[in-house]
């Protein structure tokens, strides 16, 4: 009796273990910047270089942000959930909500060659937002991009604006140039 009174506590035992540590066969999802939880297939950057968020849960569309450490600009395109094409919205204008320390800031972008008030691309000049996404006022910050496509509203959001350099630019050589 004390013999198969063990036998089933260690079976529960097991069977506990499991069910709370799983199978060891869990895929981790891969990185899209939106920080949705679910598993993609797509690269780390958009096809202008950019960081991605997916622009609502279907994955038909994503906002890539691009900034040039040369000029200062910084780009928002709209592109397809393949990341291959860019996609014409409705729009003449975007505002970026930005959170910095805690509290929000509104960025707007101007679309760039719009044709019968559609674009997919749409940039900022504002030295600002350009520190902002660089780390250099706030490496906390994250921000939100929420617009119309096809008559639905879509959110993508940049859970941080982590800062890749092209490959030998460690940003070391910038630090006594003059701010543009």
């Amino acid at each position: 009796m004390l013999r198969q009174f063990s036998m089933v506590l260690m079976s529960c035992a097991v069977v506990a273990l499991i069910g709370f540590t799983g199978c060891g066969k869990t895929k981790t999802p891969a990185k899209t910047g939106d920080g949705d939880g679910h598993a993609h297939n797509h690269p780390e950057k958009g096809p202008h270089g950019g960081r991605v968020a997916e622009l609502g849960k279907d994955h038909k569309y994503h906002a890539e942000l691009k900034d040039d450490d040369k000029t200062g600009l910084v780009s928002i395109y709209i592109v397809d959930g393949d990341l291959k094409k860019d996609v014409l919205i409705e729009a003449t204008e975007l505002t970026f909500n930005v959170t910095v320390k805690g509290k929000p800031e509104f960025f707007k972008f101007a679309a760039v060659d719009a044709k019968d008030g559609k674009a997919s691309r749409f940039d900022s000049t504002d030295k600002r937002l350009f520190e902002i996404i660089e780390g250099e006022i706030d490496e906390k910050a994250k921000g939100q991009l929420t617009i119309m496509i096809d008559g639905q509203s879509r959110v993508a959001r940049f859970k941080s604006f982590e800062h890749d350099h092209e490959e030998g630019d460690d940003h070391d050589d910038h630090k006594d140039e003059p701010k543009k």
